[in-house]
């Protein structure tokens, strides 16, 4: 072989190998026009668009009649209507319960409210953490659910009075110038003219409107009505005589309790429930049977729990007319 040809190889040789080491370093180097790798955590980002938007807020809770009885009316929006069982209420509707009326709201999966007669309550909105009522006039019992859950909230005197409890039973009394509360399970907390006082079961204590509430009382085991039974009571067996087909029933429990009563005439078979003002009077009208004796039965549960001790009287009805007197001049 030549010198000249030997060189020539030699030179292609080396030219060979500068390319491979060329090659090599270009692989182990990236360059700044590319694209850098993916970080680590892009994948959960990619994962978490692929899951679409958010699902819309679900509604509200809705508070729904669970019974009825008797006349009982919902306002909404200025216009009366009747309730049925399972309609639901919305903010600001106003429930009102005739003097027949009677109605039970289920508030939520714990909490549920008795509205008895001749009450009438506004209603308010429900969150995660708070439900509410105004009671304008009546009585209404609460039943809540377990400590730390929804607050349930009654506004009275014009929402000068706040009575609050998760959980417990307790019953709120009020007629725009005084409330009375009572518990009879759990804890109540009241608070009006700036002071909050602690009601526990078993305790209840009242309020007038822009006043501190009074020091919670102990409520007592049982509680005599003093009753004014209407007629005149000279009969020689004990019964009052009554020339009216109807009279009026009055009465008051004692220690200025509320409470629910029921007034039976055994001779009717009629019955009455008669929820008392805050300071425990109350008053309603019973018809008579005609010209017979009318055994009228009296009784009940206080505000709290206690029980109304049972009271009896005789009223007799007389229609026969007096007799009539002639003057001769």
């Amino acid at each position: 072989m030549s010198r000249r040809t030997i060189a020539i190889v030699v030179a292609g040789a080396v030219v060979v190998v500068v390319a491979a080491v060329l090659a090599v370093r270009s692989l182990g180097t990236t360059s700044r026009y590319e694209a850098p790798a993916p970080a680590a955590d892009a994948a959960p980002a990619v994962e978490a668009a692929a899951e679409g938007p958010v699902d819309a807020a679900l509604p509200p809770p809705a508070a729904r009649v669970e019974s009825v009885e008797g006349a009982v009316t919902i306002r909404r929006a200025g216009a009366d209507s009747p309730v049925r069982p399972g309609a639901s209420l919305e903010p600001d509707d106003i429930l009102t319960t005739a003097a027949d009326g009677r109605a039970v709201v289920r508030v939520d999966e714990e909490t549920s409210v008795v509205l008895e007669a001749g009450t009438a309550v506004t209603w308010g909105a429900i969150s995660d953490s708070l439900s509410s009522v105004q009671l304008d006039r009546g009585f209404l019992s609460a039943s809540t659910g377990e400590q730390g859950g929804r607050v349930f909230r009654v506004q009275a005197l014009d929402r000068t009075a706040n009575v609050e409890a998760s959980a417990g039973a307790f019953d709120v009394a009020g007629d725009g110038e005084q409330v009375a509360v009572a518990a009879s399970s759990g804890e109540v907390t009241v608070e009006s003219g700036g002071e909050r006082v602690r009601v526990g079961g078993g305790s209840y204590t009242t309020v007038r409107r822009g006043e501190r509430p009074r020091t919670p009382q102990q409520l007592p085991g049982s509680i005599v009505a003093e009753m004014f039974w209407p007629g005149d009571p000279s009969a020689e067996d004990g019964s009052r005589l009554v020339a009216e087909r109807s009279v009026v029933v009055r009465g008051r429990l004692g220690g200025g309790l509320s409470g629910v009563l029921t007034i039976r005439n055994e001779s009717t078979g009629q019955t009455v429930r008669v929820v008392t003002r805050p300071d425990g009077s109350f008053d309603t009208t019973l018809a008579l049977a005609e010209d017979q004796d009318n055994a009228l039965v009296v009784g009940g549960t206080a505000m709290g729990g206690p029980a109304i001790e049972e009271q009896r009287a005789v009223v007799a009805q007389d229609s026969t007319p007096p007799p009539l007197k002639v003057r001769i001049q």
